[in-house]
């Protein structure tokens, strides 16, 4: 009696009897194989460039059933069958997607499966990539609703068959890549999210980001941030800092017999810049579109005009104001001396003495050496510029403000003193020449003098004063 072998195809993965899987097939000529399928993981994304494992589940015609290794973990070898894959690769149990597939809805890879002994084709196969079918826009940390601080992302993305992928942006290449985004009250910044820093270029204090896969526009989403202001607000000015002073040149080395050079002195540093002087205004009022109470604050630069504002909560906001003197540069170091030149070598001289008609002697003998020079004298230091005075700050409120000015830390600093340059070093002494008597060596030189450090600067005033809106 013949056994019925029934097939349910669902889609392209087929689900064959259970008997018979055991049995091994080590060569499977073509005339004795009634149907195969190729069978894949489920589980795996079928997406480009991702590995798909896969099985060939073969029926014979005498009805048993054998699978290949691979997804099926079966005992029939792979070496039966030769499998060609438009669109990616086959290699080893799995297929490799292709990259250059777009992975669009209908797009799909085709197996061709051949007996390889006998070339014959026994099936084509076609496998559904998945597709994209819903993008989210993920904050991956806590951070802060307010202007110039940074949000990091992650982009969740579902497919047809409900898994999901995760991407963490790196860089606005490694988005740009693959999305379209558009942004409102900020920019991407290294793949991510930068609060802009004015927060009157922010539309009703809520910044945007839409994003949407470049290959299909339809899939996308849209992340809407509301700030609060709720920060620690930093608003710092800074005078030029002076300019450290050159080093001294050193001084030449002595040729034989004589004195080294001394060494070039130090250039004292630059003096710092006065810190910015700052016009502060400071006004409280309540916000329908958020419904908090918002600090104002509206910083002139006196010497520029440049103005910096914010908005600061006055539950859980706070802001420092300062203005920093420049710092003094640094003084430069001495010159090194010259070292001094070895005294000169006494010469050979030969003499010849007649003791008489028939006798001479021939005498030889060193002159005696020059005397070494002396070494240069280091180079005195430059002194250390003085730093600036901190600018003064001028703080206007209303009496709106009057009862949130704890909120406000204001001060001013002056410039660090600039550090004395180093001495040069004295150059080495000459020696002797040898003779008979040797020459004496020189001296050495002196070292220079270290520069002083220069004064820090003194601290500017802080005024404060109510005024009256008209």
């Amino acid at each position: 009696m013949n056994r019925l072998i029934s097939f349910t195809f669902i889609l392209l993965n087929i689900s064959l009897p259970a008997f018979g899987t055991g049995v091994k097939h080590r060569k499977i000529p073509a005339g004795k194989i009634e149907q195969l399928v190729v069978r894949y993981d489920p589980s795996v994304l079928r997406i480009p460039g991702n590995k798909l494992p896969i099985s060939i589940s073969v029926v014979l015609k005498n009805g048993s059933v054998t699978n290949t290794r691979g997804y099926l973990d079966g005992t029939c070898k792979w070496r039966n069958f030769k499998l060609e894959v438009d669109g990616g690769s086959f290699f080893n149990g799995r297929i490799l997607i292709s990259k250059n597939l777009e992975g669009l809805p209908g797009e799909e890879l085709m197996v061709h499966v051949y007996h390889r002994k006998s070339g014959q084709l026994l099936k084509s196969q076609a496998i559904p990539l998945n597709y994209e079918t819903k993008l989210y826009l993920m904050p991956v940390n806590d951070f802060r609703k307010a202007p110039g601080n940074k949000v990091d992302l992650v982009i969740k993305t579902e497919y047809n068959n409900g898994s999901t992928t995760e991407f963490n942006p790196y860089s606005n290449r490694s988005v740009e890549k693959k999305y379209t985004y558009f942004t409102s009250g900020a920019e991407m910044l290294f793949g991510n999210l930068r609060i802009n820093d004015d927060p009157f270029s922010i539309n009703k204090h809520t910044i945007t980001l839409m994003t949407y896969l470049k290959k299909n526009l339809s899939v996308g989403d849209t992340l809407n941030i509301t700030l609060d202001y709720r920060d620690d607000f930093k608003s710092a000015f800074y005078g030029f800092s002076g300019f450290n002073g050159f080093s001294g040149t050193s001084g030449n080395s002595g040729s034989a017999g004589q004195d080294g050079g001394h060494g070039g002195y130090g250039e004292c540093g630059d003096f710092g810049s006065q810190g910015p002087d700052l016009e502060v205004f400071a006004d409280v009022y309540f916000d329908t579109i958020i419904h908090e109470e918002l600090l104002y604050i509206e910083i002139k630069r006196l010497s520029s005009g440049d103005i910096r504002k914010y908005l600061v909560n006055t539950d859980g906001g706070f802001i420092t104001i300062c203005s920093y003197g420049g710092d003094g540069g640094d003084g430069g170091d001495g010159g090194v001396g010259g070292d001094g030149g070895d005294g000169y070598d006494g010469d050979m001289v030969t003499e010849t003495i007649h003791i008489n008609d028939s006798t001479t002697e021939v005498f030889t003998y060193q002159l005696p050496g020059g005397p070494g020079g002396n070494g240069g004298d280091g180079g005195q230091a430059g002194d250390g510029g003085d730093g600036g005075r901190g600018g003064d700050i001028y703080i206007v409120y209303t009496q709106y403000a009057k009862p949130h000015l704890h909120l406000i830390q204001a001060y001013s600093r002056g410039g660090d003193g600039g550090d004395g340059g180093r001495g040069g070093s004295e150059g080495d002494t000459g020696s002797g020449g040898s003779g008979d008597p040797s020459g004496s060596s020189g001296y050495s030189g002196r070292s220079g003098s270290d520069g002083y450090d220069g004064w820090d600067g003194s601290d500017g005033e802080v005024y404060w004063e109510m005024v009256e809106l008209e």
